[in-house]
């Protein structure tokens, strides 16, 4: 799927697919983003869904992402908002 040149997300903002002509297979789908030049900026793990309910793989945290696995859950869909905001503190 591409996104159309041109398209932005506000900060704070989403960007959501929902089902169309092309959907994800149920197991072993990887997302991958890439920008204009197909230089790889960042993807899934292999991700599985059985279920075919409501839930849907999505980042743990907005945002999160520390290349590995646990950056994303399996839960209820949320598309449209948040999944939840990560916490930092910072030295005074």
């Amino acid at each position: 799927y591409k996104i159309s040149e041109g398209t932005k997300i506000q900060s704070g903002g989403f960007l959501t697919y929902t089902y169309g002509p092309l959907w994800f297979s149920d197991i072993s789908a990887t997302v991958q983003i890439k920008n204009k030049n197909g230089t790889l900026v960042d993807q899934t793990p292999p991700l599985r869904d059985l279920e075919n309910n409501f839930n849907s793989w999505q980042r743990a945290a907005d945002g999160l992402d520390t290349d590995s696995g646990t950056d994303w859950t399996f839960k209820p869909s949320t598309a449209g908002s948040s999944n939840g905001k990560t916490t930092s503190l910072t030295s005074l």
